[in-house]
């Protein structure tokens, strides 16, 4: 972006997703999960695994320097913020490599994205995965400005802090394509390959940390017993003790499943964003290698949310409505620059306004959510064998 009005725009936007987010915030835990954030945060202690220990420094700072609130409203506060960020990012990514030609077709994207009932739920109490949706914001950011130092380092941190962004990783490839990535190997020599991976892999030090915490007898949440080493680091980031989660189900619990996912995707945009999003894969078509790369983001990242048996598998569903709302985006630009529809600047604010209080009526009052519908439903599909997670 080199207009300064796009940036003001952007912050704009950004702000007044915030601010939306603050009127519905938790001011106490949330669920279990949410409590172990805040004991680790205060304590200085060890979550569930990965551990994210990148957060939990980062929350411990937070609640440090954040003087007034309860513990739990400061670390919600702290997840509001990340969302509202992560949409900055969407929007100054689309407009960086001109994926759309006009603010408001950005702007849409960003409030089809902090507004859908899933990630506004996600961003007001005290967890973890607005950090993530943060992280891929700023790493997709990174790689539409071509930043080469940023773009390695937000990968490496965005893969430490969650294992499963490895599943999205063939997106970039898919995105540049086979013969971009080509040209830019041949260019890029030793020395210049080394320090790319030394900026992707140094956000793993944080690990030191959870090295430093583990067999301290102070630990609330992490076993104090746990053995210091190498080999307990690399289960705790790749998250073994959840291994046995992934895909317990046979293939017909699979469709239901599927079936529950798509349910809960549908509560998540009005039908007039659903309609930008379908015509934007036909505004897009042009442009393949994006379009590859959204549509991997979205049936990966849906297939591991419906494979994983967990009770909060629906927070995990944040990468694939950050792919339908620039998907959405896409679409409303494809009408207003290239059909010239006098009205779409007027349906985008009107969707705007509606979108907004769409998601404050539904998670105001605790309303039925398309994440808690989800919930309710996959607590059905249980195994007899127990494989249903309730962390």
């Amino acid at each position: 972006m080199k207009s300064r009005t796009d940036w003001y725009f952007a912050i704009f936007v950004a702000s007044f997703i915030f601010c939306c987010l603050l009127l519905t915030i938790e001011q106490e835990v949330a669920w279990y999960d949410s409590a172990e954030t805040v004991v680790a945060a205060l304590r200085l202690d060890i979550p569930h695994q990965p551990g994210y220990p990148i957060y939990t420094l980062l929350a411990a700072l937070w609640l440090r320097v954040i003087p007034f609130g309860s513990l739990a409203a400061r670390l919600s506060l702290l997840a509001a913020l990340c969302t509202s960020l992560a949409a900055f990012f969407i929007f100054v990514s689309l407009r960086n490599e001109k994926i759309v030609s006009s603010n408001l077709s950005a702007t849409l994207a960003a409030v089809l994205l902090g507004f859908a009932p899933i990630v506004w739920n996600s961003s007001i109490v005290c967890e973890v995965y607005t950090f993530e949706l943060l992280l891929l914001s700023m790493a997709f950011w990174a790689l539409t400005a071509k930043n080469k130092i940023a773009g390695p380092l937000l990968c490496g941190t965005a893969l430490c802090h969650r294992t499963s962004a490895l599943a999205l990783a063939p997106a970039l490839l898919l995105y540049f394509g086979k013969d971009k990535c080509r040209v830019y190997l041949q260019e890029t020599n030793a020395k210049q390959a080394l320090s790319y991976l030394g900026l992707f892999f140094l956000p793993f030090l944080s690990y030191g940390y959870v090295y430093w915490r583990l067999g301290n007898p102070s630990l609330v949440i992490a076993d104090p017993q746990t053995p210091k080493s190498l080999a307990t680091l690399f289960s705790y980031w790749s998250c073994a003790d959840y291994r046995h989660a992934l895909f317990p189900f046979g293939f017909q619990e699979m469709l239901v499943r599927f079936k529950h996912l798509l349910w809960a995707l549908g509560l998540q945009f009005p039908l007039v964003g659903f309609c930008f999003i379908a015509l934007g894969y036909k505004a897009i078509a042009k442009r393949s290698e994006l379009l590859r790369a959204l549509c991997y983001v979205i049936f990966i990242n849906c297939l591991f949310v419906a494979g994983y048996a967990a009770m909060e598998a629906d927070t995990m569903m944040l990468p694939t409505i950050a792919a339908m709302a620039v998907l959405g985006a896409i679409g409303f630009d494809f009408l207003l620059a290239d059909m010239k529809l006098p009205w779409a600047r007027a349906v985008v604010i009107v969707l705007v306004i509606w979108t907004a209080g769409r998601g404050y009526y539904l998670i105001d009052g605790d309303r039925l959510l398309g994440s808690d519908r989800f919930m309710q439903q996959i607590a059905t599909l249980a195994p007899k064998g127990g494989h249903l997670l309730l962390s």
